[in-house]
């Protein structure tokens, strides 16, 4: 890759697909999250309609990396779920922030949270980071990272050209009204979601009640504007009622075996869902 593409990060902003693309915006780095940074099935809609590649990033309240593994466990569990909710393709990496002067004492707890990352992530190859030289050349040493995206911090203690970044986060500005940063992407893969790929599978209708976790958590989807995914699972659910319907009347229909009865009652479920 000659020279960098040239992409932006926000958190509240929304400048928009199309406003990005004719301002020459390759890629949108946005939030997983349950508040209004987070991103939405309507804007990855609209940032794809537009070219814009999509680039994940979890922070919560910005202190989480010192809070080591069960922590990261937690995080990365939010953020694979999110990731398949909205539709990434499965081998699409999460950044996750550690955004703040790291010293030396704290590059331990920062290791743990990691590890947990790693384990709900299923691995560093979906988890990268976001922050300074000594965090990521931390976590490129032991293997708990994959992706490397260096912050704008000059103010900070280690601020310095990380080799093999594949983002680096360098000005701030403004767009459609709204707050943004400019990034530059120095590798061919820097973990963005283009929307040409194979998105991860539908969720079948087992990981709707795993994953969405009830009623409340059902309804803050459909708030953010996510309504094409509650169709999606409510066809999925008539489907395999319909499926499950027709089986059980085929069976009562045509019994097995020589000494079956049509008053022998067989019921047969799909996917763990009772009909």
């Amino acid at each position: 890759m000659t020279d960098p593409v040239v992409g932006v990060d926000y958190s509240y902003a929304r400048p928009g697909g199309a406003a990005l693309a004719a301002g020459g915006y390759r890629f949108a780095i946005r939030y997983l999250a349950e508040d209004d940074r987070g991103l939405t099935d309507d804007e990855v809609r609209d940032l794809h309609a537009h070219g814009v590649a999509i680039v994940a990033v979890y922070e919560g309240r910005g202190g989480e990396p010192l809070n080591g593994y069960e922590q990261g466990v937690a995080d990365g569990a939010y953020a694979h779920r999110t990731m398949m909710l909205l539709g990434f393709p499965e081998d699409r990496p999460c950044y996750f922030a550690v955004d703040f002067d790291v010293i030396g004492a704290q590059l331990g707890p920062i290791g743990a949270y990691f590890r947990g990352v790693c384990a709900s992530m299923g691995g560093a190859e979906r988890v990268g980071v976001y922050g300074d030289t000594d965090a990521m050349g931390y976590l490129r040493q032991y293997g708990l990272a994959r992706w490397f995206w260096q912050a704008m911090a000059p103010a900070w203690s280690q601020y310095k050209a990380f080799e093999g970044r594949h983002l680096y986060q360098y000005a701030g500005g403004m767009l459609n009204g709204g707050a943004i940063d400019l990034n530059a992407a120095y590798a061919e893969d820097y973990g963005q979601w283009a929307g040409e790929e194979n998105a991860m599978p539908d969720p079948r209708v087992d990981d709707i009640l795993r994953f969405l976790g009830g009623a409340e958590a059902v309804k803050r989807w459909l708030e953010k504007g996510n309504i094409g995914l509650i169709d999606a699972f409510t066809a999925e659910q008539k489907a395999r009622g319909e499926a499950t319907n027709a089986i059980n009347a085929h069976i009562g229909e045509h019994p097995i075996g020589e000494h079956a009865h049509k008053s022998t009652t067989t019921t047969v479920t799909l996917g763990g869902v009772v009909r």
